[in-house]
């Protein structure tokens, strides 16, 4: 269970620096996904 834990711990850590990465690099203005997914 603590293993579990930790993993979890350690993904949303992760999950949270890419966010962070992405806006910098971005400008923050809108997700890289959104934009990506809109032209047809």
């Amino acid at each position: 269970m603590k293993k579990l834990r930790k993993l979890l711990l350690v993904g949303a850590i992760g999950a949270v620096v890419t966010v962070v990465a992405k806006r910098l690099q971005g400008g923050g203005t809108e997700p890289t996904w959104q934009s990506a997914d809109s032209p047809r």
